[in-house]
């Protein structure tokens, strides 16, 4: 089986469900299970609602990201990085 290139809500929902969580485009698409690159950019110019959930989605990223490094951040000042000197 080769990868997807037809569009599902279902397979929308979960392109876009692991951007949210902070994956990016490029790393989904090295799932052999997700679409090529090239395949979603076109989704994102042919089809309205996949460009308006991708959108919403990479808002969602940002804030993972930032969460994240808040997250690393905090950690680091309860445990500091042991430097030789």
């Amino acid at each position: 089986m080769g990868r997807p290139t037809d569009y599902t809500d279902e397979l929308s929902d979960l392109i876009c469900e692991r951007l949210a969580n902070g994956e990016s485009m490029r790393s989904i698409c090295r799932d052999d299970s997700m679409p090529a690159m090239t395949t979603m950019f076109r989704w994102l110019r042919e089809k309205e609602d996949f460009r308006q959930q991708y959108e919403i989605a990479k808002d969602e990223s940002a804030d993972t990201l930032a969460d994240e490094s808040i997250d690393i951040a905090d950690n680091q000042v309860e445990q500091p990085l042991l430097v030789d000197g």
